[in-house]
């Protein structure tokens, strides 16, 4: 049995000998392009395959995610220099890698191209604003290189999945510049503030003059009214309704404290010494 066995393993491997055959293994995230005589003849998938090695060659293309990391170099419209550092993550399409390896051959050549695109891309995006709006934006700045690198994809036959602007960096002169206008910016807005505030002390102000005004205006008017009494109780001799006003306003005026002195006739009399019972009592 062992030598059927043997037999066969030796029949098995002169028949892939003499046709040429050989086994291809493709590892998981990769495929295989087959050339016949240079031409692009097919892609292999993982696993085991069959080829002719007298008339087939192979090459393994990459389909896993691939990172790029760039510094770069820029200049916005206003002619401001700007280094940054950014990382894009980006794979290979699985039904593009056939005019992927016709136009760039392999992943090393093809990362070589897209870092030249991806550079001039990112320069593009930069020129476009001026620099005091890349401060402004900084936050949505990867966004729209995202975007911008976005265009790329189908040109070189991948998919853009993340874009991190790790880094913008100005010139110590701008920084300075930016510092000082936030400088001016915060002293213009507490400015403001306090010119309000005194408006509004002035506002508050002006109504309790106003207030104390009208205060002022009803005490006499009341006054008035009270003299308008009198006079008319004068006028018509009514002595009850006056003797009862004029102790309304000995009451309204009086300051609590009881007279000491009286005076009868002529002659002053102290009477201290009553009022002073009084309150002991």
């Amino acid at each position: 049995m062992k030598k059927i066995i043997t037999v066969l393993a030796i029949s098995i491997m002169a028949i892939f000998v003499m046709t040429g055959c050989s086994i291809t293994t493709v590892q998981e995230g990769t495929v295989v392009v087959q050339r016949r005589w240079g031409e692009i003849e097919t892609v292999l998938t993982p696993g085991f395959n069959i080829r002719n090695w007298f008339t087939t060659d192979v090459q393994t293309v990459d389909l896993t995610v691939q990172q790029v990391d760039l510094s770069f170099v820029a200049y916005s419209i206003d002619a401001q220099p700007i280094r940054g550092n950014i990382t894009i993550l980006y794979y290979v399409n699985i039904d593009g890698v056939e005019e992927m390896v016709r136009r760039f051959v392999d992943n090393q050549q093809l990362e070589q191209r897209l870092q030249g695109a991806f550079q001039q891309e990112i320069q593009n995006v930069i020129a476009s604003m001026a620099a005091m709006e890349l401060v402004e934006h900084r936050a949505t700045l990867g966004g729209e290189i995202t975007n911008r690198l976005r265009y790329l994809q189908s040109d070189f036959f991948i998919t853009i999945e993340r874009v991190n602007l790790e880094e913008l960096v100005f010139s110590q002169a701008f920084e300075q510049a930016v510092e000082q206008r936030m400088i001016m910016e915060q002293q213009a807005l507490m400015a403001v503030f306090e010119r309000e505030r005194a408006e509004e002390l002035a506002r508050q102000r002006q109504a309790v003059a106003e207030i104390e005004a009208q205060a002022i205006i009803a005490l006499a008017e009341a006054a008035a009214e009270e003299l308008r009494i009198l006079q008319d109780q004068w006028d018509y001799g009514s002595e009850k309704a006056l003797n009862a006003i004029l102790r309304y306003r000995m009451i309204a005026v009086w300051d609590g404290v009881l007279p000491r002195v009286i005076v009868a006739g002529d002659t002053p009399m102290d009477i201290g010494f009553i009022v002073d019972g009084i309150l002991g009592d």
